[in-house]
């Protein structure tokens, strides 16, 4: 996923990340399947003579489907109206990470709106997860930059990330296998979802690194 912000400009709608869902029409079906499968299960317990009346009984069977519509209708539920509606609320609250060689800069939207802070690694060197050559050297160097960030945050549930890149301060547009790079190690990471937020977008936030090195 995409998007690419200013502090002072909201950040992109959980429509414009996600894209139309419908939440609604999604819970009226749900509903509709289990009260069919409700129906069929309590008129075939009640009732078995009217479906065994046949060659062949089938009252257990109808209970059975009944059961079974009920069940399929609450696991889809929760993987197509849990899921994402936990997803579109977290993004309103995003963790934003700005990555640069060997250092991260964070802040936040939200209820983490107050937090601006450069972060390095435990002993406070910096991370060594890039090198003069290669932009991303060390994925696991960097999956463990980024899990120190969401751990020192003590958030409650798995966050939102957003991502956005820069070199020496700037803004840096990423490579394919740059970017594919960063989303395995944010995906190991304690996160719920996450977009990149690429500088050529108006919610990029280029003054990231030097609002981050005021704070800190």
């Amino acid at each position: 996923m995409e998007a690419s912000l200013e502090q002072n400009t909201p950040f992109p709608s959980d429509h414009e990340i996600f894209g139309s869902w419908k939440p609604r029409a999604r819970i009226a079906a749900m509903a509709l399947v289990i009260l069919i499968g409700a129906t069929l299960w309590i008129h075939a317990s009640a009732a078995p003579e009217w479906y065994d009346s046949g060659v062949v009984p089938v009252s257990d069977l109808a209970q059975l489907t009944g059961a079974l519509l009920v069940l399929g209708a609450l696991i889809g539920g929760m993987v197509t109206i849990l899921f994402p509606g936990s997803a579109r609320s977290a993004s309103r609250s995003p963790i934003i990470i700005g990555i640069d060689r060997n250092q991260l800069y964070v802040s936040g939207k939200g209820k983490f709106s107050g937090v601006a802070k450069k972060v390095t690694s435990d002993s406070g060197a910096p991370f060594a997860f890039s090198n003069d050559q290669l932009y991303i050297a060390d994925p696991d160097q960097l999956e463990s930059a980024i899990e120190s960030v969401l751990v020192s945050l003590n958030t409650r549930i798995k966050p939102f990330v957003a991502i956005m890149s820069f070199d020496n301060g700037k803004p840096r547009p990423l490579a394919k296998s740059e970017r594919q790079l960063i989303a395995e190690a944010v995906s190991r990471c304690q996160a719920l979802e996450y977009v990149f937020i690429t500088p050529v977008s108006p919610y990029f936030d280029g003054d990231l690194p030097e609002r981050v090195q005021r704070a800190g």
